[in-house]
């Protein structure tokens, strides 16, 4: 998934973090069966925590840390570009999710 690693690093998300990489496979995840989107935790969540042999809550907290960072360094107003969307505040990480397969599909058609 090309495309999304540079959508990514277009709304300034790096790879320094291992948000980043949670992040990436939760977007991944939700491409295959978007039903999980319906249930965060126990069908995204719970998934990378295992294979990062890790706890669904570090998994969602160390991806609001990368976005954390992210939006206090540009990236609202890079997101707001590649989406054409007004963001008063940070999306939550179910919302950055969908946001980012929204936008790889889009790029798939």
């Amino acid at each position: 998934m090309k495309e999304l690693d540079q959508l990514m690093r277009n709304v300034h998300f790096s790879k320094r973090y291992q948000g980043y990489r949670y992040l990436r496979r939760c977007i991944m995840l939700a491409a295959e069966d978007e039903e999980r989107l319906m249930v965060l935790v126990k069908g995204i969540y719970w998934q990378v925590a295992e294979e990062y042999h890790q706890l669904p809550c570090v998994v969602e907290r160390n991806i609001r840390t990368v976005r954390d960072r992210v939006w206090a360094k540009g990236g609202k107003e890079a997101l707001e570009q590649l989406t054409g969307m007004s963001y008063p505040w940070a999306p939550s990480v179910g919302e950055l999710i969908e946001i980012f397969l929204e936008q790889v599909k889009a790029d798939e058609e």
